[in-house]
């Protein structure tokens, strides 16, 4: 008996179709892994079925780690924003000016007097890495 169209066929599950209006598009379709409604795949159990404890315990762990990314990230702009005069890699606080290095204390979070010298903003930025 010659199938009548159109032809809904299935890939892996019930939720991915696609419709088949001839002959030429049901061959495509099977040959990408379209299949028809009795063949298809049962669907799977979600993923998260009985495991409400690990995952809430997964959700957490990301939580944490996504902070620490960012305070990274923060720790990260500072740095960049120091000076790195002779291009080697390290930030030399000596290579810094006195506002330079007020700047970069600003953006660290640490306090200090406006008329403090250089020798102690080098030393509050070492402390402060």
């Amino acid at each position: 008996m010659p199938r009548q169209y159109p032809v809904m066929l299935y890939l892996d599950y019930l939720i991915n179709f696609a419709v088949a209006h001839n002959q030429d598009e049901y061959d495509k379709l099977v040959e990408q892994g379209y299949t028809t409604h009795d063949k298809v795949k049962p669907e799977p159990e979600p993923v998260n079925a009985g495991n409400d404890d690990l995952l809430a315990a997964a959700y957490g762990e990301i939580e944490k780690l996504e902070d620490e990314v960012e305070l990274l990230r923060q720790k990260l702009a500072v740095y960049e924003s120091a000076k790195d005069a002779n291009q080697d890699g390290v930030v030399s606080y000596d290579e810094m000016t006195s506002s330079e290095l007020q700047a970069l204390l600003r953006q660290r979070g640490v306090s200090f007097k406006s008329r403090d010298s250089k020798d102690a903003l080098i030393k509050l930025a070492q402390d402060s890495e």
